[in-house]
């Protein structure tokens, strides 16, 4: 309605399965309840969403952010899942938990769908997690 951006964080917990093989999944119930919990706290305005997208996936819709906002964002839940420091011993990436984001933004008004979206942010997560995981990755999407 306002040609305003719309960003969206695809947001995934490195490891998780192995998390959930090394301290059980009660132990996992209890780490994604925390992850969740540290990404509320990131995300302050009342227009954005923050959801379980499924497993130990999580998304971030934000109208009205720009790509530059959208990665601000994305970098203080990194920063806030790092000061978590829940120790992830299976981890290839490091001795805690730790996340990979994708972040993706539209023109609101824009022609191409929110399948489109939520693909590029889906498309920069797996990017993120192939280039090492504990990362942000933008992605390139036409407005």
């Amino acid at each position: 309605r306002d040609s305003r951006s719309l960003s969206l964080l695809m947001i995934d917990v490195d490891y998780f399965k192995r998390y959930n093989d090394t301290y059980g999944h009660q132990a996992g119930d209890d780490c994604l309840r925390r992850v969740a919990a540290a990404m509320t706290g990131v995300v302050k305005r009342a227009s954005d969403s923050v959801a379980r997208y499924g497993g130990e996936e999580f998304a971030i819709l934000m109208p009205a952010t720009e790509p530059e906002g959208a990665r601000i964002v994305a970098e203080r839940i990194l920063q806030a899942v790092e000061a978590l420091r829940l120790p992830h011993a299976g981890s290839d990436v490091a001795d805690h938990v730790t996340v990979s984001i994708g972040v993706a933004s539209m023109l609101s008004n824009s022609t191409d769908l929110p399948a489109q979206l939520i693909a590029a942010a889906d498309a920069a997560l797996y990017r993120a997690k192939h280039e090492g995981r504990n990362r942000i990755v933008m992605a390139e999407l036409p407005n």
